[in-house]
């Protein structure tokens, strides 16, 4: 073959494996094109599938929540996402009261509460999860027992009780506003997945009717005068109190201390509680005693002194407030401390024998301290007058719950609703009819604003200072502003002797607690245990 040929022959062939290569390129190209659409099409059927498939899970999960029913009585029963509820809001108020604790209770809340163990509750295998189970149960009981017992007295609910309820929603849709989100996405987070507005609103009728109930039970009995002073009598160590003076010393020792120089430490530190409890026999020995201890343990300086704030000195002002702190007021009685043991000890005959001016010495060995106690008021009962008085809450929103307003609106609207009482009839019954309507607080929303026979240390304190001033006069109205909001004052007038009250009130919750304990026996309360482990949980 010559030369041309040979090389037009080659040609050709390049040419025709050209053309073979492309045609196996654009076959395999072709394949992998398939190949691609089949992929694509299987992972679109997937993703469909799994969305197909988690929308009918959730709607069985809502199903199975509305359906299956967690506990139940004669008349009332509650489904599992109604109980998911009362769970949630048992987690909800441990998380807010215990919350820098949390890891002191070994409780996370990135876990499942099911996988992790409790501690609270001397129980094998016992879980997180069982005890807000546990503490939703113990919740539910008394509503349950309470609906059953109104049912019985055919309580119902009027206007007033459905706008509590009302209300109660409405708080919910205000704080779901703050959070820019919807009710049912509030309501997810807060309650669980599944659970609705009317499943709260169910809740919360229940526990309206069990309040009713409660009520009536409670303000049932009717108790003499004689009554309450025999009761207050017979129970000295719940209704007395006392009031003394204490300072503790204290062996201190360094950390690697020897026994010879722990025994020296504590010798001193007894010798010194020795010597206040001779020398304390008046208030004021007491506290001539403790004034000249600090003189010579301590470096005292003017309060304008250069070195006034030097950690080992300690100024005129505060060595009079530390004085004035040994005093406390008002100590009730508790078997848990030897203070309490003391003061009220009985002589043989069975009578308290203490009196003003008795001196003892208590050693706490755990801490190595020596306290003298020296008792200014033996025991005595409360006798001053409680308070009456109406208000108006407008509650600010200081932790963005959607629960109040701003600082700014809610003293606008407290100025606009007293100017509003101004104008019309100044009466306790008007200024009722004001707080029925605009009031936040829930506790006195139904009786006009109305908190009768206030003791000492029920409210916070700018509300006590305000109704306990001596200034204070029937009639008198004020705007107050505390850490719950703005308060309109309506002062009513003085109360009960704050000590017929707490008999009284003891009294009342003796007779309750008989009574519910009857009610208990009478009606039925049937859980189901498999239900109840299938709850809607919020968190991990």
């Amino acid at each position: 073959m010559g030369k041309g040929n040979r090389i037009r022959t080659e040609r050709a062939d390049e040419r025709q494996a050209k053309k073979e290569a492309e045609k196996r390129k654009n076959k395999k190209a072709k394949i992998n094109h398939i190949i691609s659409m089949i992929v694509c099409i299987f992972l679109i059927v997937l993703l469909v599938g799994s969305l197909i498939f988690a929308a009918f899970k959730n709607t069985i999960d809502n199903h199975f929540l509305h359906s299956s029913v967690s506990v139940s009585s004669e008349n009332y029963k509650l489904n599992n996402a109604e109980m998911s509820y009362f769970f949630n809001t048992q987690y909800n108020y441990f998380l807010n009261q215990y919350s820098s604790m949390l890891s002191y209770f070994n409780l996370d809340t990135t876990k499942s509460l099911k996988k992790q163990a409790c501690t609270m509750a001397q129980k094998e295998n016992y879980t997180w999860y069982d005890y807000f189970v546990d503490a939703a149960k113990n919740s539910i009981e008394e509503v349950f027992v309470l609906c059953e017992e109104a049912k019985n007295r055919n309580i119902t609910l009027d206007d007033d009780d459905y706008k509590i309820i009302d209300d109660t929603i409405e708080q919910l849709n205000s704080a779901a506003s703050k959070a820019n989100i919807s009710l049912k996405k509030y309501i997810e987070q807060n309650f669980g997945k599944n659970v609705t507005e009317e499943d709260i609103r169910n809740c919360a009728t229940l526990q309206q009717i069990a309040s009713k109930c409660y009520r009536e039970v409670y303000n049932e009995p009717s108790y003499s005068d004689d009554a309450i002073a025999k009761h207050c009598a017979d129970n000295m160590e719940t209704y007395y109190f006392f009031d003394y003076k204490s300072f503790v010393f204290k062996a201190e020792t360094e950390e690697n201390a020897s026994d010879e120089e722990k025994e020296a430490a504590n010798k001193k530190a007894s010798d010194n509680a020795d010597a206040l409890f001779k020398a304390a026999v008046s208030e004021q020995a007491f506290d001539s005693f403790v004034e000249d201890y600090y003189r010579k343990n301590n470096t005292i300086v003017a309060d304008n002194a250069d070195n006034a704030s030097d950690q080992n000195v300690m100024t005129e002002t505060k060595l009079k407030e530390n004085v004035e702190k040994t005093l406390t007021t008002g100590a009730a009685y508790t078997t848990e401390t030897d203070l309490g043991k003391w003061a009220f000890s009985k002589d043989e005959s069975g009578n308290y024998e203490r009196k003003a001016g008795d001196v003892t010495i208590i050693n706490d060995k755990t801490n190595n301290t020596y306290t003298v106690y020296y008792l200014v008021t033996p025991l005595y009962r409360h006798e001053y007058n409680t308070k009456n008085v109406r208000h108006i809450l407008i509650a600010t929103d200081t932790s963005n719950t959607g629960e109040g307003l701003n600082d700014e609106a809610a003293k606008a609207k407290a100025e606009e609703i007293l100017a509003e009482f101004k104008a019309g009839n100044q009466t306790s019954d008007a200024f009722g009819d004001l707080a029925e309507k605009y009031t936040m607080d829930d506790g006195s929303k139904t009786t006009g604003g109305l908190y009768e026979n206030v003791k000492k240390g029920q409210m916070v304190s700018e509300f006590e200072d305000w109704i306990y001033s001596s200034e204070r006069q029937a009639g008198q109205t004020e705007i107050v502003k505390t850490s719950y909001g703005y308060h309109i004052m309506y002062f009513v007038g003085d109360g009960s002797t704050s000590w017929q009250v707490e008999a009284e009130e003891g009294l009342r919750k003796a007779d309750y607690d008989e009574v519910y304990t009857n009610f208990k026996e009478k009606y039925t309360i049937e859980y189901n245990e498999k239900n109840l482990k299938k709850l809607s949980t919020i968190g991990a």
